[in-house]
């Protein structure tokens, strides 16, 4: 006859499973913080770009930087991204721009790296480690 209870085999079964979905959940979730986190760091660009555009409907060329002017942040909400601007490289003389969200803190573990739009339009992570991390998988 057996004692009420479980044995040690039970319980370290018990244990192994509840440590694997841990494992699974602590991965999904953090995923899931870079993406949101990413969410800011979009924002951040596409903020500055409405203000390059609104700069240069009205001097006809675009900033070349934040404080031309712009009205914008070089942080984003949450401190999750740095913004920078740059002329574009095959554009000289305010007809070009290329903005970078540089990740900052844990963000910059994320595996999408810096976001960039141009003034074309063009949006890029800057790490494309091949088709798993894509523009749309960024973006």
């Amino acid at each position: 006859m057996r004692d009420a209870g479980f044995s040690a085999i039970e319980l370290l079964l018990i244990l192994a499973a509840v440590a694997l979905l841990a494992m699974f959940a602590t991965s999904s979730y953090r995923q899931y913080t870079f993406r949101v986190r990413r969410l800011e760091g979009r924002h951040l660009l596409l903020e500055a770009s409405h203000a390059q555009e609104r700069f240069h409907a009205r001097s006809r060329r675009y900033a070349y930087g934040p404080d031309d002017e712009l009205n914008t942040r070089r942080i984003s909400a949450n401190a999750h991204y740095a913004l920078e601007m740059d002329m574009a490289a095959d554009h000289d003389a305010g007809r070009g721009f290329l903005l970078r969200a540089i990740p900052q803190g844990t963000q910059a573990k994320d595996v999408c790296g810096e976001l960039t739009v141009d003034h074309r339009g063009v949006m890029l992570p800057s790490r494309d480690d091949g088709p798993k991390h894509t523009n749309g998988d960024c973006w």
